[in-house]
């Protein structure tokens, strides 16, 4: 019955979206930070529109991650396993 309301496709990017976080967060409890995350932080302090080393986007997440007031890595990851089920996600779409 399950089965009859959601199209076989709908299913199957579920279980690949599943899957990716799984790893993910699989891999976040064995990781720490990247040096490159350190300069994202500090970048979400001090927002501008000028980085030459990476996209404005970044430091508008990384001020929105300050806002927790966490140097939890989970937090510090959020935004990446949301992109990354996103990408996922739209890609079993296309």
């Amino acid at each position: 019955m399950f089965l009859k309301k959601y199209k076989l496709e709908h299913i199957i990017i579920a279980v690949f979206v599943i899957f990716k976080l799984f790893l993910q967060l699989t891999a976040i409890s064995n990781s720490g930070y990247f040096s490159d995350e350190f300069l994202h932080v500090e970048a979400g302090k001090h927002l501008a529109f000028g980085y030459s080393d990476f996209p404005p986007m970044i430091a508008i997440f990384a001020w929105i991650q300050n806002l927790f007031n966490s140097d939890s890595v989970f937090i510090n990851h959020l935004f990446n396993l949301i992109a990354s089920a996103m990408i996922i996600l739209f890609c079993g779409l296309t």
